[in-house]
Order: C-alpha cells, then structure tokens, then sequence
C-alpha cells in the first residue's frame, strides 16, 4: 500500500515539472514550426501556413536541433 501512495505522489509532484519543460514549437509532436505570428504551426497548416520549404515564411526551433531530411 504504501508503494502505491509513494508512486502517486511522485506522480502528482513531477507532473507539473514535466508540463513545464514544453517551451518551444514542437516538443509536443508537431512539426517544430513557429509562423510570421508567433504562433506555433500543427502538422495540417504546416504547407499553407509556412510553404514548401517551411522555412519559407517559418522558422524552425525544435529545440536546438536541425530539421531532419525528408526520406523517399
């Protein structure tokens, strides 16, 4: 019993900590793109709102990492 109680309020006291660490454009799936707005693009505007290249009118910071290349 006590394990449980020790696991839910280990649980309850990271969860927040976690939640927090998610300060950039794509640390929650989507593609790490931020528009001309400020705002950050999901997968379906990703095209109409950034182009083709995104970093067309975008700019990518999924974190400190690159854009990977697309494979055929």
């Amino acid at each position: 019993m006590r394990v449980y109680l020790l696991a839910a309020l280990f649980a309850w006291i990271a969860t927040p900590a976690l939640a927090q660490s998610c300060d950039y454009c794509g640390c929650k799936g989507g593609p790490g793109y931020r528009d001309a707005k400020g705002k950050c693009v999901g997968w379906k505007q990703l095209s109409k709102a950034c182009g083709n290249p995104p970093t067309t009118r975008c700019t990518y910071e999924k974190g400190d990492l690159e854009p990977e290349a697309e494979e055929d």
